[in-house]
């Protein structure tokens, strides 16, 4: 599965409640080395919103305008961390994770 075919994909929580939509995926650059000698990607969970809206497009961090960052976060309602040891299945139409959405962090932004 890509990383596109996953952004706007519904999460669900471990008793069938909707959290979200999938909006980023974290990453860290750690993993196995490639056949060019540069370390892949290892995933470290995924950032979920609330809102009907799953694009962020960087304004829910401190940035500048705050106006466009006020707007995200109004419309993104709540944004989400889901570690990645908590995704129970991955599909194009649906996440489960294995856990409560109320024990989920709030995002760093």
């Amino acid at each position: 599965m890509r990383l596109s075919e996953l952004l706007g994909t519904e999460v669900h929580d471990q008793g069938g409640v909707r959290v979200g939509r999938v909006a980023d995926v974290m990453v860290l650059r750690d993993g196995p080395l490639d056949e060019n000698g540069r370390p892949a990607f290892r995933i470290l969970g995924l950032v979920v919103v609330e809102g009907r809206h799953a694009r962020l497009l960087g304004y829910e961090k401190e940035r500048r305008p705050a106006v466009f960052r006020w707007v995200v976060r109004r419309m993104a309602k709540e944004i989400l961390d889901v570690p990645w040891e908590h995704v129970r299945s991955v599909t194009p139409e649906l996440v489960t994770i294995g856990v409560d959405a109320a024990r989920l962090e709030a995002h760093a932004h």
